[in-house]
């Protein structure tokens, strides 16, 4: 698993996802799964929504439970 971008404040306008602040009111993390070499999901998960992507695999499942500020 990667994790390709982190929005501490995940909103979408438009078709533009970005975050109003960086304050983790609605965390979400943009990742991929990989496996044996071929990526099998691309998506987002988000905190606040841990239903709310569509990956679905026989062995494996993702929330988003907490992360951990670089620096």
């Amino acid at each position: 698993m990667k994790v390709d971008n982190f929005l501490p404040q995940f909103v979408m306008e438009g078709t533009t996802l970005t975050s109003q602040s960086n304050e983790p009111k609605n965390p979400a993390a943009q990742v991929r799964v990989i496996e044996n070499g071929k990526e099998i999901f691309k998506g987002w998960l988000f905190t606040l929504y841990p239903t709310t992507h569509a990956f679905q695999h026989p062995r494996y499942g993702f929330t988003l439970q907490d992360f951990v500020p670089a620096g």
